[in-house]
Parts: C-alpha cells; structure tokens; sequence
C-alpha cells in the first residue's frame, strides 16, 4: 500500500496525453505537450503532428465501433475487431511461451533438474533477479530493433533453448540413480538453460506484450481496447497457472518439449498478422489497419503508398511555411 501512494503523489505532475487534450478540444495545450516532449521540437513537424492528430479524430468520430459489444461484433472501416484480436493475441501467445511455468514454479522446475533442499528456492530467487535485470535490456532493443523482430527473435530463441534443456533434463533422470554426480553437473546445464531463458524473456516478450496493445488500437477506443487485450492476459495466466502443476507431474521434462513446441508455433501468427508498430505515430497506425487484408506485408505496402502520398503533403506545408518566413 505505501507504493501506491507514492503513485498517488506523483500522478498530479504528469501532463495529460496530447491527444486525449485534443479530443477536449484543448488544442493550444496538446500542442504545448508535443513540443515538451519532443528531443528536437521543430515547430513545422509539430504543426503537421497536431494536423494528423485531428485528422485522426475527425475519421474516429465517423467509427460506430466505440462500445464494448461494437468492438467486439461490428465491423467498421478501422478494422477495431482485428486490433482486439491482435492486442488480445499478444498477451496470449506471452504466456504460451512458457514463462509462467518457469517463472512461478521455478523451486518445482530446479528440483527437476536434481537440486534439493534449500537450494531450488535460492535458485528460482537468482532466477528472479536476472529476470528483472534483463529489462534494462529490453527497454534498449524496443524500440531500435522493433516490436515484430522481437517477437520473433524472442520465441525462436526460446524455442531453442528449451529443447535443449529437455534434452539436459532426460539426462538428469538417466544419471539420478546410477551417476549423482554427473547429474548434478548436467543439472547445472538446466539452471543455465533457465536463466538464460528467462532473460531472453525478459528482454523481448516482456516489454512487448504491454506496449504492443496500447499502440494498435485508434484514439476513440484505445483505453478499452488495452482493458480488453488485459483480460485476455489475466484469462491467459489462470489457465497456464492452473494447469503447469499437473504438466510437470504428468510428462516431467517433456514439459520443456511442449513449451518449445509453442514457442515455434508462435512466430507463425507473429510473421503472418502482426506489424511493426515501432518508430510510427500513433495516427499511422489508422492507415496501417486501413488494409482489408490481415496479412502485415500487404497492409505495409498499401501504407507506404498512403504515406507517399502523405508526404507530398507535409512538403507543401513546409514550403508554405518557408514562404510566410520570406514575407515577414
């Protein structure tokens, strides 16, 4: 409780976002925030953000996909439904990389692999440190490698790393009996495999599966589409926290096999539907969804020719620009 009300104190010094103030009609002090929040606050570009963020609230006015039961059963010209999905997806398939299974039942995952006593919990502790260390290394690589590569990269190395944890942990049972110590030192091998897993993790899924659905969905329902795609992460976590402890009974190291199995299954839809959203306006992505097919490489392509168009636009604006300079 003392945490939240450090938040409480510190929510009154945060300015307001710029486009929920122009949704207010506050539009002097959207443009305000833009230029305080920018590293290089050219007036021109600035002028140009605040005509798309209009723009883009003008064309959300037109959307009848603004209730719950619309975004979710209405088809409108945004494509709301396919970003529910999308955003819904992500924190999905976040669990379905295996995560909880080693992040929460760590002590049972290192007893697997022939540590006892004291030893799993001091393991799975270490574990959590390394997990939240490896932030640092995701807030780097978000937004200069992209969200898509990330995703991407992140299951398939996962993907990997599990198998070979399986394969060590087959080992582990064989040498329990008949080798205790070759099998503690193949243990080892498992709790390498496990950190290293969970930094992996953490330094591309973790970040990714929260930003992801606050930067698909349009202004107008932006807020309930990220409480949507929030239920679906907390519908996600019950089912896999529910039924990890009757896996690792059941199937014991093959636990590691299924795990990685999802994880390659995973870049299927990745590759196929989602975009990158890294290093765009939060507007483009309007004319990213503009697309009627679902697949990422079209809806790309069909917004690099909306943007072609676009530019000639803002160039025009900052010719006239540089003509108003000239007069005065």
């Amino acid at each position: 409780m003392i945490f939240l009300f450090f938040v409480l104190a510190a929510v009154p010094f945060y300015p307001e976002s710029p486009r929920h103030l122009a949704k207010q009609g506050k539009l002097d002090e959207a443009r305000d925030i833009l230029l305080r929040c920018r590293v290089d606050p050219d007036p021109i570009k600035i002028d140009y953000e605040m005509e798309g963020i209009k723009e883009a609230l003008r064309l959300e006015a037109t959307s009848a996909a603004h209730s719950y039961y619309s975004m979710l059963f209405t088809k409108d010209k945004f494509h709301t439904r396919r970003r529910i999905i999308l955003g819904g997806g992500v924190q999905v398939m976040q669990k379905f990389t295996g995560i909880d299974f080693i992040a929460t039942y760590a002590p049972e995952m290192f007893t697997l692999s022939g540590f006892s006593g004291d030893e799993p919990a001091l393991l799975a502790g270490g574990n959590f440190i390394s997990y939240t260390a490896s932030l640092a290394l995701a807030i780097w690589l978000s937004d200069r490698v992209g969200r898509r590569k990330l995703m991407l990269s992140g299951s398939f190395l996962m993907g990997i790393v599990l198998i070979v944890g399986a394969v060590l942990s087959h080992e582990v049972l064989k040498y329990t009996d008949t080798d205790p110590a070759k099998s503690k030192q193949l243990g080892a091998g498992v709790v390498t495999v496990l950190y290293l897993y969970t930094v992996l993790y953490g330094s591309t899924w973790l970040t990714t599966c929260w930003v992801y659905p606050t930067e698909v969905f349009p202004l107008a329902t932006r807020a309930k589409g990220t409480a949507l795609a929030t239920v679906a992460f907390s519908l996600a976590g019950g089912v896999i926290n529910e039924i990890v402890p009757y896996l690792i009974s059941a199937i014991d190291f093959y636990v590691f096999v299924l795990f990685a199995l999802l994880n390659f299954a995973i870049l299927v839809p990745v590759y196929l539907f989602y975009i990158e959203t890294a290093n765009r306006d939060l507007e483009d992505m309007d004319l990213l969804f503009s697309s009627e097919s679902p697949f990422a490489w079209r809806a790309e392509r069909q917004f690099a020719d909306l943007k072609a168009r676009n530019c000639g636009g803002l160039a025009a604006h900052e010719k006239m620009e540089d003509v108003k300079t000239d007069l005065a």
